[in-house]
């Protein structure tokens, strides 16, 4: 079979040229010139790696939409876990993949409900305003969130154990409801089930994380993501204005670095030296009562595992 596969190849490598078989292949018009350099094309996340500026050791990014993962950049030999993928940096360097399935649709959905709520009063509402009242509403949520607690899972979620969705809320009926623990209570339901991925890189395999760069449309909402983020992984969260830009901008600067990289100049120098020089950041950096607060959720999260199961069970 490696007589068959393409050799593998590393950023900034020549991976050929357009042939003119190609160019009549892909525009039967004739327009599309042959002899266009090709470089070694990448996967998504190898593409978010370049985005975010992603590629050193012990630096990774998080993408939290709809789904969400983290990757991590190491030199470290990983272990073969279910919960892990094994990829490779665009420079061969090892990388840790941790992919949840179910991201913010639970959150996309309760806002929905509030927005019917609104018209239903005869008023109407931008739902992106309404997402950023909201999210930074949760800042204002006390320590253990009222006690309450939601699986967000609207699919099966393999680091969990869980083979079908049945989004869940659980509260006790001593404590209060508000808007602001019922946002964190939501946020914090995505990222506890990254947080299990990440603890067996952390704990198990025991590598450090530097920085995290975030991207994706959990982030819209300037410091909310970024803070609950790095409270959840324990590790400075850092957001830069060019981060929109996903994946296939980290394909075309893998192009750009193929075309004008000076000789000997590394993937790692081009995107320091020549792409992100001036591009402005946001850092957060998780305080003690953040990371508590987070920590005190995750353990009730992990505790209650069985309600959600259950849940599946008794509604089938």
């Amino acid at each position: 079979i490696l007589d068959i596969l393409p050799k593998n190849l590393v950023a900034g490598e020549n991976a050929g040229y357009l042939t003119k078989e190609g160019a009549a292949f892909l525009d039967v018009s004739g327009n599309l010139e042959a002899g266009i350099p090709l470089c070694p094309p990448e996967g998504d996340m190898q593409a978010g790696m370049v985005a975010t500026n992603s590629v050193r050791a012990n630096t990774g990014n998080a993408s939290l939409g709809t789904s969400s993962n983290i990757t991590i950049i190491t030199n470290k030999k990983i272990g073969a876990y279910k919960e892990i993928d094994v990829i490779v940096s665009p420079s061969g360097i090892n990388a840790a993949l941790v992919h949840v399935n179910n991201g913010t649709s639970d959150i996309n959905a309760w806002v929905n409900l509030f927005t019917e709520v609104i018209e239903l009063m005869g008023n109407s509402v931008d739902k992106n305003i309404l997402f950023t009242k909201l999210f930074t509403n949760s800042l204002n949520s006390n320590e253990d969130i009222s006690g309450l607690l939601s699986y967000n899972y609207y699919s099966g979620e393999p680091i969990a154990k869980i083979n079908e969705g049945r989004p869940v809320i659980i509260r006790d009926p001593a404590e209060g409801l508000n808007i602001s623990d019922f946002m964190r209570m939501h946020i914090y339901s995505l990222l506890a089930t990254i947080r299990m991925g990440m603890d067996i890189l952390t704990e198990k395999e025991g590598i450090k994380i530097d920085k995290i760069c975030g991207h994706g449309g959990f982030f819209k909402t300037p410091i909310v993501g970024q803070k609950m983020l790095a409270a959840a992984i324990d590790a400075k969260v850092v957001l830069l204005s060019s981060a929109g830009e996903g994946g296939p901008y980290g394909m075309a600067l893998l192009a750009s670095y193929f075309l004008f990289k000076e000789n000997g100049e590394y993937l790692e120098e081009f995107l320091d030296n020549k792409v992100f020089i001036n591009v402005h950041k946001n850092i957060e950096v998780p305080s003690e009562t953040e990371i508590v607060c987070f920590k005190k959720y995750y353990e009730r999260f992990i505790k209650a595992l069985n309600v959600e199961k259950m849940a599946i069970d008794c509604t089938k």
